[in-house]
């Protein structure tokens, strides 16, 4: 009967952290990102990140109090090089202008933005 309830609750578990690490992820798809951002009543600019290897697409939003840039890149390997080079968080920290900032990498994506906007992001 113990092992019963333990599976159970294990499982239970299991789930709850899948669906958390589902929810809590910068969407991978660049236009359901700025979508989302959009539907949460921020201005979602496209940015024209040239000279920058391996980037794909990258956007910047922003509600005047809160911000984000998202760069998606061609691979992970393009993305960990980028997120590796600290002059790289200043640039993006630059581009945004907001104090209180998160940088982070996600697979073949990397952001720099408020607390706030990452939420509305996701």
């Amino acid at each position: 009967m113990k092992k019963k309830i333990l599976s159970v609750v294990a499982v239970l578990v299991l789930a709850a952290i899948l669906a958390v690490a589902l929810v809590a992820c910068i969407p991978s798809d660049p236009d359901k990102a700025a979508e989302n951002l959009a539907n949460a009543d921020y201005l979602v600019i496209p940015l024209p990140l040239l000279g920058i290897a391996g980037v794909d697409e990258a956007i910047m939003a922003t509600n005047i109090k809160e911000g984000i840039v998202i760069v998606y890149f061609e691979s992970s390997d393009a993305a960990s090089d980028f997120y590796g080079d600290k002059d790289n968080e200043k640039f993006l920290q630059e581009e945004l202008d907001l104090e209180d900032t998160v940088y982070k990498k996600q697979g073949k994506i990397v952001y720099l933005g408020t607390k706030e906007a990452v939420k509305a992001a996701r």
